[in-house]
This record gives structure tokens, C-alpha cells and sequence, in this order.
């Protein structure tokens, strides 16, 4: 099993940033909003915004798990 783990940081509020792109199948993703958040973070697809993302505030989680 491979494990990696990172974290990106968005420069300025209102960019989105793509996480890694990698080629290997990935069974789940783990994203947390950092506890020094002062925004929300949203996750979402290609368009995200702010009335289409998943919102994460300071210290939230969210799991993904593609189940296969």
C-alpha cells in the first residue's frame, strides 16, 4: 500500500487550487482545514465556489472514500 500525505496552501481567497494530480488509483482522500484558518475553504470540482463547494471551516474534515 501507498501512502502520501501534503498540504497545499492557497495564495489568495477566492483561488482555487488543484490538489496533486497523480496517475496511481486512489481508494480515499482526507482533506482538514487548518486550525489557522481565518476563511472557509471549499472542495469541489473543477468550478468550485462558494454556493457549489463542500465548506470546511478552521479545523473540519471531510473523507472521500471511492470504495474499491
Amino acid at each position: 500500500m501507498r501512502l502520501e500525505t501534503g498540504q497545499t496552501t492557497v495564495s489568495s481567497a477566492g483561488t482555487r487550487v488543484q490538489l496533486s494530480n497523480v496517475t496511481n488509483r486512489v481508494k480515499f482522500i482526507k482533506l482538514k482545514a487548518i486550525a489557522a484558518n481565518s476563511g472557509l475553504a471549499y472542495v469541489g470540482v473543477t468550478d468550485v465556489a462558494s454556493s457549489t463547494g463542500y465548506e470546511l471551516s478552521a479545523g473540519n474534515e471531510l473523507e472521500l472514500n471511492f470504495g474499491w
